[in-house]
């Protein structure tokens, strides 16, 4: 048995930082167990304690991390051949240099706090149960699926199982759900053996940085989060899109640090650089983030930027029927999760808390729903059909384009019905797109927009 212990003190100046510990694995070895403990955990004032996490690479690759720091049952935690803790991978443990690397993401004032980490290397392998094969689930054709991209469990910071996860999806009706834990891939086969042909269960990982956070939905295979000196997001974003996974900016406009430390989307490069998708209604409806997030979004199709939209509940437990959270309502030509993400990439998405909200714009015999593209934008028309709306609600139509954003139309609705409005001729790159709010202003629904044609980007 082998002992390696790291320590050091941190200050103010070491947030934003990835401070790495090298230690040597000899060959035999079987299982790693890693204990740490940060003192003081709280600054002594205020409502918010210091944020680290965890992070370990052998040789041939990451070996997971721990979001948030110290953890929420307990600081020991194991990495080994047949069985890791949550948030780490199991595997062989192959000899020779590995890393362990402690993420700072804050430190409160006045800082004057310090952390400790023992490594302690051992020849046996660990007990635990074996990973579960995932289940097949049937494919129930084409159709709209209303689901959740973006969900999170004990594998990184949620507080509830991937079981009760699950079961919650279940609860509110879904037809799929997607497991992101922050920075790890080790929930995903617990999630994914837990789907029936009812749910399905998709993967994918919150790639958590310093400075903002993004989806890399489908990913499998764990996703290097750390945007080191000489990385760009912009070459991350296109690594993850070159791998075959959607790449979704998550929550741009949350609040940052330190109430949300890394969560405000800082990456100028990505602004939207090569990304297409931003997550633009996260957790329930925010009068701050998400309303600033929608106008972002806006801003960028008015600037010939096709940006499609996505919504994520960002869940981390239980919580209410009351809680009005966004799912994405999509058309999809299969009941598969490569299909489902073939339908958002495409924008063929509604953002929705319950109603049903579609959109349709014509020029002529030419239409185009949600997600697409009309040849022309002569003497449009759009038609707007809803259903599952409460009493008191109200919609607006929205164009926008070089133009800028412009409110076409608002109208009351309620209960099931359908709209046909003229919007006379569109020029080229403009677009159009539909709201409901309830009496109270909060969002209930939010359509892609239709595209007219033109020179997007």
């Amino acid at each position: 048995m082998t002992v390696h212990t790291f320590a050091a003190r941190l200050g103010l100046d070491d947030m934003f930082r990835h401070i790495t510990h090298d230690f040597e694995v000899p060959a035999g070895t079987r299982s790693i167990i890693v204990e740490y403990d940060v003192k003081p955990f709280h600054p002594g004032i205020g409502p918010l304690t210091h944020q680290v996490s965890l992070s370990v690479d052998g040789p041939n690759g990451s070996r997971g991390a721990q979001h948030k720091l110290p953890w929420l049952d307990g600081t020991r935690r194991v990495i080994s051949e047949t069985w890791s803790s949550n948030g780490y991978t199991r595997g062989a443990i192959e000899p020779g240099t590995w890393t362990l690397s402690v993420d700072v993401f804050r430190i409160m004032p006045p800082g004057n706090t310090s952390y400790e980490v023992t490594v302690t290397l051992s020849d046996q392998a660990a007990d635990g149960p074996a990973l579960p094969m995932p289940v097949l689930v049937a494919n129930r054709g084409p159709g709209w699926y209303k689901g959740d991209l973006h969900g999170h469990t004990d594998h990184s910071d949620g507080n509830w199982t991937v079981a009760e996860f699950l079961q919650h999806a279940r609860n509110c009706g879904l037809d799929f759900v997607t497991i992101t834990d922050h920075n790890t891939t080790s929930g995903q086969p617990w999630a994914e053996a837990l789907a029936d042909d009812d749910l399905l269960v998709m993967c994918g990982i919150e790639v958590t940085t310093l400075f903002g956070h993004c989806l890399a939905l489908g990913a499998r295979q764990w996703v290097d989060w750390r945007i080191k000196d000489g990385d760009t997001m912009t070459d991350r974003a296109n690594a993850i899109m070159a791998a075959g996974h959607t790449f979704v900016i998550a929550h741009p406009m949350a609040e940052g640090h330190p109430w949300c430390a890394g969560c405000h989307w800082q990456f100028a490069d990505v602004f939207p650089g090569p990304a297409r998708l931003v997550e633009i209604w996260n957790g329930p409806w925010d009068p701050a983030k998400n309303e600033l997030g929608l106008r972002l979004f806006q801003v960028w199709l008015n600037s010939g930027v096709r940006m499609r939209a996505t919504a994520g509940t960002d869940i981390h437990g239980h919580q209410g029927p009351e809680v009005r959270v966004g799912y994405n309502r999509v058309w999809a030509e299969a009941f598969t999760e490569e299909a489902i993400l073939a339908g958002i990439r495409a924008g063929r998405n509604v953002l929705t808390y319950g109603p049903v909200l579609d959109l349709a714009l014509r020029s002529g015999p030419a239409s185009a729903g949600v997600g697409e593209v009309l040849a022309t934008g002569n003497a449009a028309e759009l038609v707007l059909n809803w259903a599952d709306v409460p009493p008191g609600s109200r919609l607006t139509i929205f164009t926008g384009g070089d133009q800028g954003t412009e409110v076409r139309h608002e109208t009351p609705a309620e209960g099931a019905g359908s709209l046909p409005y003229g919007l006379g001729d569109l020029p080229p790159r403009n677009w159009v797109m539909a709201t409901l709010r309830c009496y109270k202003g909060d969002m209930l629904a939010i359509t892609n927009p239709v595209f007219v044609a033109g020179d997007w980007r």
